[in-house]
């Protein structure tokens, strides 16, 4: 997983595809400014989902 700014994201993202590694490699979120400290997921029919916050201790979400 990388995070890069918006203006270098295709860049970058074609740099990582041209390694056999890297080769389905894409961009899967992105990181905006909100007053709310939420975690949305876009659904495959384009809808907009909260991720709840984990229950029991709070370890990080690397999926």
């Amino acid at each position: 997983m990388t995070f890069v700014k918006e203006e270098h994201a295709k860049r970058a993202l074609d740099i990582i595809q041209n390694d056999p590694l890297g080769s389905q490699a894409e961009i899967i979120g992105r990181v905006k400014k909100s007053p709310e400290k939420t975690v949305n997921l876009k659904t495959k029919i384009g809808t907009d989902q909260i991720l709840d916050m984990l229950s029991g201790e709070q370890l990080p979400r690397i999926c």
